[in-house]
């Protein structure tokens, strides 16, 4: 397991979600809450390596931080709809 990727890449059928936080245990909360035969979690430590993974992949759900500021994480969301409008 690569320490961006929560799980490895599955079916086509899967939607993709992205975590930015840096710690671990999100990664543990949140895959027993997404449905895994549903969702493939990505998981990026801070914004500048979410920025840079939306401009690889398209994500239907991206979660922040909840130690991160408003104003940081409506920056990285309007990056993230500036990549991927649908996101």
């Amino acid at each position: 397991m690569s320490p961006t990727s929560f799980r490895e890449i599955g079916p086509a059928s899967l939607k993709t979600s992205l975590v930015v936080d840096a710690d671990p245990q999100v990664e543990s909360v949140l895959g027993a809450a997404l449905n895994p035969r549903r969702w493939m979690i990505q998981h990026a430590s801070d914004n500048a390596r979410a920025t840079a993974l939306v401009q690889a992949s398209i994500y239907e759900l991206a979660i922040t931080s909840e130690k991160t500021s408003r104003k940081e994480d409506v920056a990285l969301l309007r990056n993230l709809r500036g990549v991927h409008p649908h996101t």
